[in-house]
């Protein structure tokens, strides 16, 4: 199984999820950066993607997170495993229900992939612990 690890992040809390995935599987993966390498990612092969990204609002995605999911040719990919962290400050919004996670999820599933587990939202302002990505992983493998 080939896994392919994209994240979205002004910040480092998105890489820091993305390598905490990448070190939980015990299987070939790449991580890729959206905000350098949008078009490696659009190239890379593979049965199960994970997508990190920042959410600015209720239900806005990051701009090179948006870019991936609107460019790239997800029908290739028809049938595949996508699963979704949302990275955001919750504390103060919790009238709030979305996040970029519903968006990216409801494109995804409009293409033909499959989800596997819950989307998952970190507040990660600040970053404190990496505990919820090991549970989320490990409910999913």
């Amino acid at each position: 199984m080939r896994v392919l690890i994209v994240y979205a992040s002004k910040g480092q809390s998105g890489k820091k999820i993305a390598e905490e995935i990448k070190s939980y599987i015990d299987v070939e993966s790449v991580i890729v950066c959206l905000n350098e390498e949008i078009i490696q990612a659009q190239n890379k092969s593979f049965d199960w993607i994970f997508l990190v990204s920042p959410t600015y609002g209720d239900a806005e995605v990051e701009i090179a997170m948006e870019n991936f999911l609107v460019k790239s040719n997800w029908s290739v990919h028809s049938g595949k495993n996508y699963s979704v962290c949302e990275l955001g400050l919750y504390r103060g919004y919790e009238q709030r229900s979305m996040g970029a996670g519903i968006v990216i999820d409801q494109y995804l599933f409009e293409a033909g992939l499959v989800r596997r587990g819950q989307i998952l939202s970190i507040d990660s302002v600040p970053l404190k612990s990496l505990d919820l990505v090991s549970k989320w992983l490990k409910k999913m493998l």
